[in-house]
């Protein structure tokens, strides 16, 4: 009895081994799928967040607009932060209709630092009116230029071009031009969810 008991125990011990390898196996397979994938899938995905964002409530709460329609972000550092453009705007709340922002004074305003422009968010499309390329914003400002149409078309669709925010000289000198997206291997991260806050990393 003693000596069936012992098998069974000793059966059940290599059949749960068994799950637990089997279980390991796949985790492992996944990894290396995830780890591994394709330079093109990555960017695919990139381009995929960039198109799904849409602000959160809380962030709608932290504009203000004042009696000349500046649109203006309080930001986490007790500044505000003004839209310089209804390109940048747009960039990150889209449509969004002025006259449901809250409404503020300009003595009130005048109460709060200005912390400057708000720049256009991660993942947009920007061009210059006197410049060529076409570049990816990255952060806070810092652009790449993405000089093969192929990789637009690729990432954002045959009516990429639809997708540019075109923004005049005087604010586009603001930004700052990093090395060329030349490939998908290069292509920047995009996150899905992001702030004006976490742009400009004053986010606690």
């Amino acid at each position: 009895m003693k000596k069936q008991l012992a098998q069974a125990l000793a059966r059940r011990k290599i059949l749960i081994l068994g799950i637990l390898g089997l279980i390991l196996i796949i985790a492992i397979i996944g990894l290396v799928i995830y780890f591994w994938q394709s330079p093109a899938k990555f960017a695919q995905e990139q381009a995929a967040n960039y198109r799904l964002y849409w602000p959160q409530e809380s962030e709608i709460s932290k504009l203000r607009r004042n009696e000349k329609d500046y649109i203006y972000y309080y930001a986490a550092d007790s500044k505000r932060y003004v839209f310089p453009d209804m390109s940048v705007f747009k960039s990150w709340f889209g449509d969004y209709p002025l006259d449901k922002i809250m409404f503020a004074s300009i003595d009130a305003m005048s109460q709060s630092a200005l912390g400057g422009n708000v720049t256009v968010r991660p993942g947009s499309l920007l061009q210059s009116p006197t410049l060529l390329n076409t570049f990816i914003v990255v952060k806070n400002g810092l652009i790449r230029p993405i000089s093969d149409e192929k990789l637009l078309t690729q990432f954002f669709g045959d009516n990429w071009k639809n997708s540019v925010y075109v923004l005049p000289d005087y604010y586009f000198s603001g930004y700052v031009i990093a090395k060329p997206v030349k490939s998908a291997d290069d292509w920047p991260e995009i996150p899905k969810e992001i702030t004006i806050n976490q742009d400009k990393d004053l986010a606690k």
